[in-house]
């Protein structure tokens, strides 16, 4: 697949990141820039529309979600 790559982090108003957390973000920002994609930081409480604003406004169609490390 020939496409820019983008990987996107929602944060929460309301709560801050953990020392690991932010080190768990940074690892991923570095990988992704190391794939010659863009990482992309945006504060929303409503991570769908979040997610769907930045697509729109990158003309994103493939749209791949991880899961956290936190058991449910």
């Amino acid at each position: 697949m020939f496409a820019p790559l983008y990987c996107l982090f929602v944060a929460s108003f309301d709560r801050f990141l953990t020392k690991v957390e932010s080190l768990h973000i940074k690892t991923c920002e570095r990988f992704c820039k190391e794939f010659g994609g863009e990482f992309i930081r945006v504060r929303d409480d409503d991570k769908a529309m979040a997610i769907a604003a930045v697509a729109r406004s990158y003309h994103i169609s493939q749209i791949v979600i991880g899961e956290s490390q936190r058991s449910r």
